[in-house]
């Protein structure tokens, strides 16, 4: 996200805030966290190094002032911090605000974190649209697991209605911002559990590949599912003692029981290059939600009110 559309993204016109109503104990500790079954949309811009996000956030600003005079309305309305002298360079300028600014972040994925501050404010979850996959996926949880376990021999735990909502981690910047819920939990293995129940189509796809596209795998998953890939990053970087994850596709409509399930693991060491990545976008988005919550506080402030009364009776 370039630094002149910040402004843009932490405008709050335009969002509708509806009654709070009660929600389960199930559904409401997820209101307002970045949980991994949507964590791809985090996952879509360009991941910046640190030098260029200093070097993006100092060309926006054509002299050394207008810089400085940005960095503090920033630290007033914020206070955390910066602090400047007159020998600072420009880069050294950019360098003291960059750890504040969201750069990377794709447009989805600020809509992303928009929403997530919509749920905070609200207390009600964004619903996104229920594809015909996912409602199969979830008549079919039970059905998937019997088969994995009797194929496979093994027992998944912490799954259907004792599945666990993992909301620890050792990032304090992200503490009470995450969760994650894995289907379940192969003790025996030391693996996660992730299981989806796609249509035909779908899983043919997944069986024997499209066109170009080769078949799943656990060396396709992130090119192919990207949905999926992240959502086990994010799952193993918050269960850091597992050793990785089991992904299955399951269909029991295919006749020969070889095509019913396309089954693997994804090990820890294939997505550990992955989880700092995946931190980084956390932290960004994190940021970005406490801006804006910040943000909605000043716009609903008996100061600001006060402020928008005063412009009236101005003639």
């Amino acid at each position: 996200m370039e630094v002149s559309n910040l402004v843009s993204h932490l405008d709050l016109e335009g969002l509708d805030f509806p009654s709070l109503d009660d929600l389960s104990v199930r559904q409401s500790e997820r209101i307002g966290r970045f949980t991994a079954s949507e964590d791809h949309k985090l996952m879509t811009g360009v991941d910046y190094t640190q030098e260029q996000r200093i070097n993006a956030i100092k060309n926006q600003f054509k002299l050394k002032q207008d810089l400085i005079d940005f960095v503090i309305a920033f630290e007033q309305n914020h206070k955390v911090g910066i602090r400047l002298n007159d020998k600072n360079t420009m880069v050294e300028i950019a360098a003291k605000i960059e750890p504040y600014i969201p750069i990377g972040l794709s447009d989805g994925g600020i809509t992303h974190v928009r929403n997530k501050v919509i749920e905070e404010l609200t207390g009600k979850p964004i619903m996104d649209f229920e594809s015909f996959d996912m409602h199969r996926g979830k008549e079919l949880e039970a059905a998937t697991i019997e088969h994995i376990e009797t194929k496979y021999n093994c027992k998944i735990t912490q799954c259907l209605d004792e599945q666990i909502f993992h909301q620890e981690t050792r990032n304090e910047k992200l503490q009470g911002h995450i969760g994650c819920t894995p289907d379940g939990y192969i003790e025996k293995l030391n693996l996660g559990f992730e299981g989806k129940a796609p249509k035909a189509e779908t899983h043919f796809k997944y069986l024997f590949g499209d066109g170009n596209k080769p078949a799943l795998s656990a060396d396709t998953l992130k090119e192919l599912e990207p949905r999926y890939y992240w959502q086990i990053v994010k799952c193993l970087y918050m269960n850091p003692t597992w050793d990785g994850y089991v992904f299955t596709s399951f269909n029991p409509d295919y006749k020969e029981e070889s095509l019913k399930d396309i089954t693997f693991i994804v090990s820890r060491s294939r997505v550990k290059e992955d989880i700092p990545k995946l931190n980084r976008r956390l932290e960004m988005a994190v940021k970005l939600k406490q801006e804006i919550l910040a943000k909605s506080t000043q716009h609903n402030s008996a100061h600001h009110l006060k402020q928008q009364l005063e412009t009236l009776k101005t003639p």
